[in-house]
């Protein structure tokens, strides 16, 4: 089954839809634990971080649906309540996501919504073939069957919009900058792992080899972690970063999902790899989303800044892959699993994880001076209390040690080769960083250009802003036409209603001739003989 989808615990509805059944399997509790964790934690701070707010009553309806949804796709064990539950959840955080109701708010939900309908639309259509291919609704059918190459394309892109992958992830900038922090914390941290889930759940992975698409998914991938680090060092705002930092780790995690399509014998140890990536970057980009905000809110007590960003260290430095911390044994694992790869091509995959490490590396440090230099340039709408964020931070640091599946791959990473694979890029990283401040304090030298949140959408703003004019005038030559033709088959209609019908018909039988004669004189014969018979 596909990564022991047993369930350890579960219930069966059968007078609720079409069958319902919720349960927890040993997938499901990795996802519940740190999902429910991330939820409660934020509703503690955007209590008092919205304690001032008029409207804090809407906040919190689409707050709770849109958490309810993220839960429910998680117990979901049949494909119709997981479908229901991720529209739920999908549908309801465009509330959260228009909350301050600014011209860059309802930019950002629009253009989320768009993807979300497309999204539901192709999810659906992927679950109905391949629910009829398993014959049943059950999510333990689905992972056994093999399904076409239309359902898991379908699925993939479909599942894909929410976990940001390219270039699919346009609204994920848009949607962090605009949000109220607490609810960029849960979509960063939260909600984006559902496309993942989701991927888990339908896809058939480890029970055959799919390489067309495992070499789409790692490319894809690749490209992601890659594109997010490009575009997020071109940023100037911190969400921002942190959203294109997501594109990016989510991409890794796209391609551990590649790594069991190419190797289904694999999948037993892509699993937990996968898993331990998942929890990590919900707890860290949690941490990070809410640091940004109590570091804007401490932006005039001179200490409690230098605190808060310490405090950012921790999570910053786990995203980068310091050894000993949550990143460093996801991305050994990660890296463990593509060198068991049987192609010939793995080492380029393994070095290019590598390069990948030192670009997160000068994305954090790009985030970290992003929100040392910002101030109180983006006033924020309240303060929350540090305890929920000094909870993240504690797990953020011990989780991967508690946790005994993480436990056991983070022993593996103790070893001197381990330690050394894991510092270097950071070093490397920390290292770039450091010249390219350098040479920009020394010299005053800034970017040369910035690349606005939702990068694709610009580029195609762009193109219609240049094919518009064009467009435009080829439209209107048609519309002309158009207009005169239909002028003048009214004129025809108005002439042929305005004469005498009966001499019209008359003169048109006498253009006949004996043609036409002849025509009428067999017609009628036929007609007699088939008649007669």
């Amino acid at each position: 089954m596909n990564g022991e989808l047993a369930s350890t615990l579960s219930v069966d509805l059968p007078w609720l839809l079409l069958g319902v059944r919720l349960g927890v399997d040993a997938t499901g509790q990795v996802f519940l634990f740190f999902t429910a964790v991330l939820w409660v934690l934020v509703a503690v701070y955007a209590r008092q971080y919205l304690a001032k707010d008029a409207r804090r009553g809407h906040f919190f309806a689409f707050y709770l649906l849109t958490m309810s949804g993220n839960l429910g796709l998680i117990l979901a064990q049949d494909a119709l309540s997981f479908y229901l539950f991720y529209a739920l959840m999908s549908f309801s955080a465009y509330g959260l996501i228009v909350y301050e109701r600014d011209r860059q708010a309802l930019r950002a939900g629009r253009i989320y919504l768009y993807l979300v309908v497309l999204g539901e639309a192709l999810l659906f259509a992927g679950i109905l073939e391949g629910t009829w291919n398993a014959g049943g609704l059950g999510l333990d059918r689905l992972a056994d069957t093999e399904q076409s190459n239309r359902v898991i394309g379908l699925l993939i892109v479909g599942f894909g919009i929410k976990a940001g992958a390219l270039p699919l992830h346009v609204w994920m900038p848009l949607a962090y900058r605009a949000a109220p922090a607490p609810a960029s914390a849960v979509l960063g941290g939260a909600m984006i792992n559902a496309g993942l889930l989701g991927w888990l759940r339908f896809l058939p992975l480890g029970q055959v080899a799919m390489p067309e698409w495992s070499v789409v998914l790692i490319a894809a991938g690749l490209a992601a972690a890659v594109y997010g680090v490009l575009v997020g060092v071109l940023q100037d705002e911190p969400r921002t970063v942190l959203a294109y930092s997501s594109i990016s780790q989510m991409g890794l995690m796209t391609t551990g999902v590649g790594v069991g399509m190419a190797a289904p014998e694999l999948w037993p140890l892509c699993l937990p790899v996968i898993l331990i990536f998942a929890a990590h970057h919900a707890f860290a980009k949690g941490a990070l989303f809410l640091g940004v905000s109590v570091a804007t809110t401490t932006a005039n007590r001179a200490t409690e800044r230098r605190l808060v960003l310490t405090g950012l260290l921790i999570p910053v430095l786990a995203l980068a892959g310091l050894p000993f911390g949550s990143g460093a044994v996801a991305k050994a694992g990660l890296k463990s699993i593509v060198a068991a790869l049987p192609v010939s091509w793995s080492d380029w995959i393994a070095a290019s994880l590598s390069l990948v490490a030192v670009g997160t590396t000068v994305l954090m440090a790009r985030f970290l001076y992003l929100v040392r230099t910002q101030g109180l340039r983006r006033p924020e709408a309240g303060e929350g209390p540090w305890m929920p964020w000094a909870i993240l931070l504690v797990i953020v640091v011990a989780g991967i040690w508690l946790w005994p599946t993480g436990l056991k791959a983070g022993l593996r990473t103790l070893s001197a080769a381990g330690i050394w694979h894991a510092f270097w890029p950071v070093s490397v990283g920390v290292i770039v960083a450091c010249v390219a401040w350098a040479l920009a304090r020394k010299s005053k030298i800034r970017l040369p250009f910035r690349i606005p949140a939702g990068d694709l959408l610009c580029v195609a703003a762009r193109l219609a802003s240049w094919i518009g004019p064009f467009w435009r005038a080829l439209g209107n030559r048609y519309r002309q036409r158009a207009v005169v033709r239909r002028r003048a088959w009214r004129e025809r209609r108005d002439r042929f209603i305005a004469q005498d019908a009966d001499r019209l018909l008359e003169r048109e039988l006498r253009r006949w001739g004996m043609g036409g004669i002849a025509f009428l004189t067999v017609f009628m014969l036929a007609f007699l003989l088939l008649a007669i018979e």
